[in-house]
């Protein structure tokens, strides 16, 4: 007898979608009527389109394709996409987390979602992608160009959604994967699942281990610690009437590193300093979907997100040690209704609220041995509430439009609009056009307003500043598509005119002989443009070519100065080969060289750089696949005292692993 009871007021629209239906499942008694979806897409316009008709671009790598990509984080598999720039060395002064540039825009402009909602726990707004395991992933889409109108803040770029999906096949299932390389990083990852009818439940845990990367021989300090990550993670659905779906998830990922440092003391000598880390992110999150009449849906959504994190400077042979204690947590409620109306419009209204909380405290050492506590931030709180609303309305069979727009009302600063407009046109059936003009916006974090970065001991501070503006963008993104059933051919072109940007300039007020005290300001504006033309070809059931080449202009309206570590030019070639049980693939990435700023009035610019990887796959058993590869076998990595220099840290990389499912698909 089916259960039956009230809604809980609970959860999210973007992804609490069914795929659309295969015929072939309707005939297969051993999979649920949903387990064939079709290319679904829904980031860029939070209903569910066709990735090939969508109004809005919205790109994706499945989980399958980031696997032959070699990927072992959302950060690998996003690596080889000709639109975004995906390297950790971009962002080397804050530790180098590897965040994604969209449109020439940097990380803490590009919003990082997981099944629709924020993630937490970054580094000075940078979202380390590398830290996000595939544990769970189905697939990652993303969205270049300003989508603040339905996201929100920090969508000033664009938005990377990760999406996970319940189990597909009746009764138990699992999926595993192992991995070692010669770097000595090793993962391993496994999850297990059971669905019955429409209720189901998934368990997933991974271990992710990745060595340090020393700077120089001589020295002991690292490029980059010895990481080590878990994750263990709960994902439950059921439906609890014929309307009424109910899904909840809970996650804790524990990242712990250990770095190595040396300092010079005058009159005492060398000293070394060890730099652990342990950081703990919490995930629960609650989703209900209620189905209407006429097709209209209710969508709730209830997430809490928690974030603590420890370091430490421990200074061996002596007591002066120092503790840093960082505590994160935010909350959002959101309810969406989408109502259809026959075949040619969809409204989707949505109001949403969001909570954040920051503090940071730290205790240390002094010299007379006694313990000094110090609140660096005391507990600082923003709060903002949203309402937004979008049109898509098929005008004709081939004219479609969708006019939307958000206002959001921020504690600290006041109301912020953001509006957009997309259209699409279907020429043929093998050729479609798209176009979208929107605004973006990206609210000063929490941090921004209150952060105390004090790293003394190296010589400077960064201030935070509660007089703070958001930032603001226009931004005009096209393209163009030809296809047919062996071949598809794009061009896409955008434009992003951004004021008010946040930067970090020189305090008013120097405190401190010897340590430079810097402050967050609005003092910039800046300009992007660019394209890229991309052209995918199976001249053969067993092959697949793919190539792409990107085009990236930008400039600091304020120095008159390209934006630095944005490469003009990018190209990607692959290959695919599949014949039986075996499948081989060929990825190339060339990226010119780039503009890294000027040190003592004279300009520096990053290398240019190129990097080929190989992957063979066999499958030894419908259950089991074995699989060899190669990262990097042009051997390009940067020159550890090099601050400009942005190629990868590791050079070449080969990996053995085994990758499978049970029962297999």
């Amino acid at each position: 007898m089916r259960r039956r009871g009230p809604a809980l007021g609970i959860t999210l629209t973007l992804l609490c979608v069914r795929p659309a239906l295969g015929e072939d499942c309707k005939n297969d008694p051993k999979r649920p009527e949903q387990c064939k979806p079709v290319e679904v897409v829904v980031t860029g316009t939070r209903t569910p389109e066709s990735s090939q008709r969508a109004t809005v671009r919205t790109d994706f790598v499945t989980r399958k394709e980031a696997e032959r990509r070699g990927a072992t984080s959302v950060a690998e598999a996003l690596a080889g996409e000709p639109t975004l720039q995906v390297n950790p060395e971009n962002y080397g002064y804050l530790g180098r987390p590897s965040g994604a540039q969209m449109q020439g825009l940097d990380a803490d402009r590009v919003l990082v979602l997981e099944d629709g909602e924020r993630v937490v726990g970054d580094q000075d707004g940078v979202v380390d992608l590398s830290q996000l395991p595939l544990a769970d992933v189905e697939r990652v889409e993303y969205v270049t160009g300003p989508t603040s109108s339905l996201y929100g803040t920090n969508a000033l770029g664009g938005v990377i959604n990760v999406v996970s999906a319940p189990p597909q096949i009746l009764g138990p299932s699992a999926r595993y994967r192992a991995e070692g390389r010669s770097s000595g990083q090793a993962l391993a990852s496994a999850s297990g699942a059971y669905r019955r009818d429409d209720d189901w439940l998934v368990l997933d845990a991974s271990l992710h281990h990745r060595p340090s990367i020393q700077r120089q021989p001589e020295r002991p300090d690292l490029l980059a610690p010895t990481w080590r990550s878990s994750l263990v993670g709960l994902r439950f659905g059921t439906r609890l009437t014929r309307r009424i779906e109910l899904k909840l998830r809970a996650r804790w990922v524990r990242d712990k590193s250990d770095g190595l440092e040396s300092q010079e003391v005058p009159g005492l000598g060398l000293y070394l300093l060890d730099l652990p880390e342990v950081t703990d992110r919490f995930l629960v999150r609650a989703q209900e979907t209620v189905e209407l009449a006429s097709g209209a849906r209710i969508d709730f959504s209830l997430t809490r997100n928690w974030y603590f994190d420890d370091s430490r400077r421990d200074r061996r042979s002596s007591p002066l040690d120092e503790l840093r204690k960082r505590k994160l947590s935010n909350q959002g409620l959101e309810a969406i209704v989408t109502v259809p109306e026959g075949r040619t419009r969809t409204w989707v209204f949505g109001v949403r609220s969001d909570t954040e909380q920051f503090s940071q405290r730290l205790t240390r050492i002094l010299p007379d041995l006694s313990e000094e506590r110090v609140t660096e931030i005391e507990p600082l709180q923003l709060s903002t509430g949203a309402l937004y609303g979008q049109l898509g309305w098929k005008v004709t069979p081939r004219f479609t439009i969708m006019p939307g727009g958000r206002g959001e009302l921020h504690d600290r600063y006041g109301v912020v609009a953001a509006p957009r407009f997309a259209t699409a046109y279907q020429f043929t059936e093998a050729v479609s056009a798209r176009i979208a003009l929107g605004r973006g916006f990206r609210a000063p974090s929490a941090k921004e307003f209150g952060f105390q970065f004090d790293h003394s001991a190296l010589g400077y501070r960064i201030q935070g500043n509660s007089a703070l503006q958001p930032e603001s963008s226009w931004g005009l993104t096209g393209d163009v598509t030809a296809r047919s059933s062996n071949w598809r051919l794009r061009l896409g072109a955008f434009g992003n005119q951004i004021r008010d940007l946040i930067s970090i300039d020189f305090a008013p007020i120097q405190r401190t002989a010897g340590v430079i005290d810097y402050v967050y300001r609005n003092v910039e504006r800046a300009r992007t443009a660019g394209g890229d033309l991309s052209a995918r070809y199976k001249p053969l059931p067993a092959i697949s070519l793919d190539a792409a080449y990107a085009y990236l202009w930008t400039r600091d309206d304020t120095t008159s100065d390209p934006l630095p570590n944005r490469p003009a030019h990018t190209v990607t070639l692959a290959a695919l080969w599949e014949h039986d049980n075996l499948s081989a693939t060929l990825r190339c990435r060339i990226v010119s060289s780039a503009f890294a700023g000027k040190i003592d009035e004279i300009t520096r610019n990053s290398p240019s750089f190129g990097l080929l990887d190989a992957r063979v796959a066999y499958q030894l058993w419908p259950s089991l696949s074995v699989f060899v590869g190669a990262l990097n076998l042009t051997d390009s990595r940067r020159r550890p005292l090099e601050v400009t220099d942005t190629r990868p840290a590791l050079g070449r990389q080969f990996y053995l692993g085994i990758t499978g499912e049970a029962p297999s698909n």
